[in-house]
């Protein structure tokens, strides 16, 4: 069972480990594990009669992540992000067709929820002390800097267009800044089980940090085959990582956004990492997780932390708009309380809320 959880960013290291699977030898598992975006990484694929290519995998999903993490991480001061957000001026800044990519498709999802996503944020999460620079005492942020941080921020001061073979963002602001940690993980995920299918790989699971995809039930004997399990834990259960649904999938992809796990105290009072970009400060409702499955797991990350953000009530009627498979977990009055949308239980099979 691998569990749902949600954390922060950056570096890679895999190790490839074969594994007999039980199927009379036909049926052989393969493991990648590492870390990635600082968090924990998981390639889990089966072969069954295939040509042996477990390390070309594995020298593909070194390159994927050496790519998204020259182009996406904030961490790193020569990243193309980082080289974009530094960039102060209204002209045309020249990217790669990835970045150009994510940014359209975090655009769009940002006009669907009315700015619940929102990546230009960057500004704000380092003015409530959630950016790369650690404060050992985090305090209010200073007026000045919130100020600043407000005027810059705003999806619709940020736009793309392409030019014959290249690729442009454009701010409309000077001082806007952008971070793609909302829809990254669920990206390379997505990139990483291309990879795999492209190479006839298709019973796999991709996990980084607890963003999943997952392809075919992977055989278990010559006429049995074996869903996915993933388990979405509890929310405040501290190191006891209680689960609290398990659902069985295939051919589908599951993220989580929590405000539980990554959280600041000042003056007493605890503020969430996930920032509201619509009212400049961090989310404030009774949300504690939410878990969007979708066919692909960008948009299943995207999703995820929009309805965070958006609200229990909001997040429902938007998810029941849109067909969307959502369930969410939210505490009121010391009480954990589930929620699932129509989707969620259409796909799962659960009857209700479980």
């Amino acid at each position: 069972m691998h569990i749902i959880k949600k954390s922060k960013f950056i570096f890679f290291l895999l190790l490839l480990i074969p594994v007999l699977a039980g199927c009379g030898g036909s049926n052989k598992r393969y493991t990648l594990d590492g870390t990635a975006f600082g968090t924990t990484l998981s390639v889990n694929f089966y072969r069954f009669e295939q040509p042996d290519l477990s390390a070309e995998i594995e020298k593909g999903v070194n390159d994927i992540m050496a790519e998204v993490d020259a182009s996406m991480s904030t961490y790193r001061d020569d990243s193309e992000i980082s080289k974009f957000n530094n960039f102060e001026s209204k002209e045309p800044f020249e990217v790669s067709k990835i970045l150009y990519e994510l940014v359209n498709r975090s655009l769009e999802y940002s006009k669907k929820t009315d700015g619940a996503l929102d990546i230009t944020v960057l500004s704000l999460v380092e003015v409530w002390g959630f950016g790369r620079e650690w404060k050992a005492k985090p305090e209010q942020p200073d007026p000045k800097k919130y100020s600043k941080a407000v005027s810059v921020t705003g999806y619709w001061n940020l736009s793309t267009f392409k030019k014959g073979e290249k690729y442009f963002l454009q701010k409309k602001t000077p001082g806007l800044r952008i971070d793609l940690s909302s829809i990254g993980k669920g990206y390379t995920v997505d990139r990483i089980s291309e990879l795999l299918m492209e190479n006839s790989y298709d019973e796999f699971m991709v996990d980084i940090g607890g963003e999943i995809r997952t392809g075919r039930s992977y055989r278990t004997g010559s006429h049995s085959r074996q869903l996915w399990k993933v388990g979405i834990e509890k929310p405040d259960a501290g190191l006891d990582r209680v689960i609290i649904n398990t659902l069985n999938l295939e051919m589908i992809s599951i993220a989580t956004s929590g405000r539980y796990r990554n959280s600041v105290e000042i003056e007493g009072k605890e503020y969430s990492h996930l920032i509201d970009a619509r009212k400049g400060r961090p989310v404030e409702n009774h949300i504690k997780s939410v878990t969007v499955l979708a066919k692909n797991c960008a948009e299943a990350d995207a999703y995820a932390t929009a309805l965070t953000i958006m609200g229990e009530k909001k997040a429902l009627q938007f998810a029941e708009k849109n067909s969307l498979a959502v369930y969410i977990l939210s505490e009121k009055n010391g009480v954990l309380q589930e929620a699932s949308s129509s989707q969620f239980l259409k796909i799962t099979g659960q009857t209700r809320a479980k």
